[in-house]
């Protein structure tokens, strides 16, 4: 399940001592079972326990967040920093149920021109924000903090925003080292693709140009 790509070598999984063989176990079944991310942080089991303990505060419950809520930013997020790994990879710890594909598809097109969707306003709310924590412009003003004021409870936004930080820190690193997973083949189109054919999310493109040379070929 392990690609040579990136520039990063990884951990080979049979010399994994018993504890982190575990933890790719639980990787596997809670979040997806591609394992290039792991095995590049495997590494280093320090990065990799402190990279650990905050995706379970995010997704084992210790965040005021809900983990669906933060799974939707999270793939907002993707698109703007350009990130394949987190565009193709979905949380197993963060959905209810499985959506099919057309559902997936829905959802996105949902995400990419959310001011105008039917999505909830809470949810609307939070992926402003992280729209603006991971543009050119991370100025924020009173306007923006009454509006997510009005769904949010000060704990809960800085639950959302260094949640967010994080995020956008692991996702740009992502395409930087160009850590892909496996079921992405050169020449495919880009996950965000038919949204830009749409001209969908055509300012986020220039509000954000994160260098991303996998996807320049």
């Amino acid at each position: 399940m392990t690609n040579d790509r990136g520039f990063l070598p990884k951990a080979r999984r049979e010399e994994l001592d018993e504890r982190l063989r575990q933890r790719l176990d639980r990787w596997y079944a809670n979040a997806y079972e591609d394992d290039n991310l792991f095995l590049t942080l495997a590494r280093r089991p320090g990065v990799l326990d402190a990279t650990w303990g905050f995706i379970r505060y995010i997704y084992g419950g210790g965040s005021l967040i809900e983990p669906e809520l933060f799974e939707l930013v999270r793939k907002k997020l993707a698109y703007n920093n350009r990130c394949l790994h987190c565009s193709a990879v979905t949380s197993r710890a963060a959905l209810a149920e499985e959506r099919t594909e057309g559902e997936g598809a829905a959802l996105l097109a949902k995400l990419f021109d959310y001011e105008r969707s039917d999505l909830p306003d809470r949810t609307k709310a939070a992926l402003a924000f992280a729209d603006r924590l991971s543009g050119e412009h991370t100025g924020f003003d009173e306007v923006e903090y009454r509006r997510l004021r009005e769904h949010f409870s000060d704990d809960e936004i800085l639950d959302l925003g260094m949640t967010i930080g994080f995020a956008i820190g692991w996702q740009r690193f992502n395409t930087a080292m160009e850590i892909l997973p496996d079921s992405w083949r050169d020449g495919s189109a880009l996950p965000w693709q038919p949204l830009l054919d749409a001209g969908a999310g055509a300012a986020a493109v220039a509000e954000n140009p994160v260098s991303c040379p996998q996807h320049s070929s």
